[in-house]
């Protein structure tokens, strides 16, 4: 930043001037600066050796990490991208590599430390498997390095003076904080430096990141300093999330990977909402139950980790609990019955056939209806009539009852909660259908999980508890309390072995209700949603 304040105008008037920092590079590194190249970023610097080593049809052979954060196909449609497995404790393993180089594969692409996993690959162990292979380039992406505290980038350096088929790239985003200033470097023999030169974009480094690059280059005091930092604050985070029962992985980067298993989604969400940005993986990925955390200051250390405490979780089915659904979703249901029979029924009438035949869910009554009277509709043909009435964002004549809706609670009510309970949903409804209302009413930051239509298998919807079962299996949690408004909550709450509470809501018969929620065993009866935080704070008085 002081280097950034004190740019004169004579600094940036004229096309950037690279010698300066290359004789400055040449001394650090001790390394010829025809050995040397920058770059704008690593984007940048991959995208001149793909152009320069990389024919149509042969391949780039890389981590399975490396995907996840350094997308490279981004970079060129001609050529694939093959990937490596880890080992089952997430080491880079060369007999890996190994075993997936083809007479295709032309680069070999490794980070060290990974950028995903954090684990180190050392330079000795790739020196056979480089001399093996010296028709292949190896990119070795040292862009972690300096948070290391087993290796340092000069011992990497090495190699490219040991063979000729070896870039090695340095990237100062990290440490020396030039993120903004996409500021890069590789290092190779001359030879390979004045065939990328012949490909790369010239100048492209501008005036303003040469300065900033040359002031980090030498600041070795600060950078000492952002390390001894680092790891301090990520041993406190690997304790503390050890402790808690996660699995987080020993890493040499700035940044934890850790498996929270089946809570995965729970704790992303929890940290989320709390302001806590973590990088989360894509489903049936390699990682998709692990959380990528970049290790902040002590203090962040220690708010992640009270974020991450057990509390007790207070679960909300949505209908006549959070939302009054009178005149929308049972709304929508009679008039889809009214559209296949041409005749009028009440939501009453649809609920008792579904409590007399066992039925699971509101759907499925309605195909139950339509096959008694030899009705040919298929459930696919009902879930789209109902979406259509009730909510159906991608056709822009649906009728979108949801928007009738109203939101029983207050947001005020939603954040006193949530400061001292995790709260999550388990409904029946389908996710678009929550997320809908959680973006209109803004309480969506509240919710750390839901249990939809969706996640139900083989419609085993309520009363079965497979829902619920879900639910508690991917929270954290001391204590879940159900809040439902049906018999059929009470009875999946009382199967899932958690304790029920009975919402009774307007419009409903309430002493009839109130018997049913006795008889049915719920554990609590509220009379009404809006009064739970005093009936919470009567259960922590109790308790």
């Amino acid at each position: 930043m002081s280097a950034i304040k004190n740019v004169q105008s004579s600094d940036v008037f004229q096309y950037p001037k690279y010698e300066n920092l290359l004789e400055k590079f040449e001394i650090k590194y001790h390394q010829n600066k025809n050995r040397i190249l920058f770059a704008n970023g690593r984007q940048e610097a991959m995208q001149s050796l793909i152009k320069a080593y990389l024919n149509n049809g042969e391949e780039i052979l890389a981590p399975k990490s490396s995907d996840e954060l350094f997308d490279f196909s981004l970079l060129n449609d001609e050529y694939k991208i093959k990937y490596f497995d880890f080992d089952s404790d997430l080491n880079i393993n060369v007999a890996y590599i190994k075993q997936k180089i083809s007479l295709k594969t032309k680069i070999i692409y490794i980070s060290t430390p990974d950028e995903v996993v954090g684990k180190i690959i050392r330079p000795s162990m790739l020196e056979q498997i480089i001399e093996e292979n010296d028709d292949i380039l190896f990119v070795l992406d040292c862009t972690y390095v300096d948070y290391s505290s087993n290796v340092e980038f000069r011992d990497y350096l090495y190699l490219i003076d040991k063979s000729d088929n070896v870039v090695i790239i340095k990237s100062y985003s990290k440490a020396n904080a030039l993120a903004g200033l996409r500021f890069n470097a590789i290092f190779s023999n001359e030879d390979i430096i004045l065939n990328l030169k012949k490909v790369s974009f010239k100048n492209s480094v501008n005036s303003i990141s040469l300065l900033g690059a040359s002031m980090v280059l030498s600041d070795e005091k600060s950078l000492q300093e952002v390390r001894e930092l680092n790891l301090k604050a990520k041993e406190l985070l690997f304790d503390g999330l050890s402790k808690r029962g996660f699995n987080p992985i020993q890493s040499e980067g700035n940044f934890i990977l850790c498996d929270f298993s089946s809570c995965c989604d729970f704790c992303y969400n929890k940290l989320k909402n709390q302001g806590v940005i973590t990088k989360k993986f894509p489903k049936n990925s390699l990682f998709e139950n692990y959380l990528r955390i970049t290790i902040p200051t002590i203090g962040g250390v220690k708010f992640i980790l009270e974020v991450l405490n057990e509390k007790e979780v207070l679960a909300f089915e949505l209908d006549n609990v959070l939302f009054d659904v009178k005149d929308s979703y049972n709304k929508a249901l009679c008039m889809v019955y009214s559209k296949f029979l041409n005749r009028e029924i009440t939501y009453d009438e649809i609920y008792e056939t579904k409590k007399l035949n066992a039925l699971n869910c509101d759907i499925e009554t309605l195909k139950f209806l339509f096959d008694k009277e030899c009705l040919n509709v298929s459930f696919n043909e009902i879930l789209d009539s109902y979406k259509d009435y009730f909510y159906n964002p991608k056709n822009n004549n649906a009728l979108n009852l949801i928007d009738e809706q109203e939101f029983l609670l207050s947001k005020e009510v939603l954040e006193e909660l949530s400061k001292k309970y995790d709260l999550v949903i388990f409904s029946n409804r389908f996710r678009d259908e929550i997320e809908y209302l959680f973006k209109k009413f803004d309480i969506e930051k509240y919710f750390n999980y839901i249990v939809s239509f969706e996640d139900i298998e083989d419609l085993m919807f309520k009363p079965h508890p497979q829902g619920l079962k879900k639910l508690i299996k991917s929270c954290i949690h001391k204590k879940m309390i159900y809040f439902g408004s049906s018999a059929d909550d009470v009875i999946a709450g009382n199967l899932a072995n958690i304790e029920t509470v009975g919402v009774l809501y307007n419009n409903c018969n309430h002493n009839k209700m109130m018997n049913n929620y006795r008889h049915l065993g719920a554990t609590y009866i509220l009379e009404n949603i809006k009064y739970i935080e005093e009936f919470v704070l009567n259960l922590e008085n109790e308790n």
